[in-house]
């Protein structure tokens, strides 16, 4: 779908993208540090209660798991947020002939 400028009307339009980006790197970075935190969490109980099992290999394998895991869960929550974002409420669009950036409800 091709969406013109609104003040020169000129097709070479460009999605800006910014809340997608900056969601998903907040998502990535948060999402990260919680399933740290959630990992390290459970490595604690869980070498308490069941190190025979895995000893100190499964933990660290789990604890990366863990924030691996929590990383591509919050990035991919940041873009869907950001991508909401960019089309509902920052001006999404930049004309590459006349420089206006614009936003283009879907209403």
């Amino acid at each position: 779908m091709c969406i013109p400028c609104p003040h020169c009307h000129s097709d070479q339009v460009a999605a800006r993208a910014v809340g997608k980006k900056t969601g998903g790197f907040l998502g990535l970075v948060g999402g990260a540090a919680s399933g740290a935190t959630s990992a390290l969490r459970g490595a604690a109980a869980g070498s308490t209660v069941g190190a025979a099992f895995a000893g100190p290999p499964g933990m660290l394998l789990g604890s990366l798991a863990g924030a691996t895991l929590g990383a591509l869960v919050g990035g991919i929550t940041g873009i869907k947020l950001g991508t909401v974002v960019d089309d509902k409420l920052l001006d999404n669009y930049r004309c590459l002939a006349c420089g206006l950036t614009f936003c283009h409800r879907h209403d």
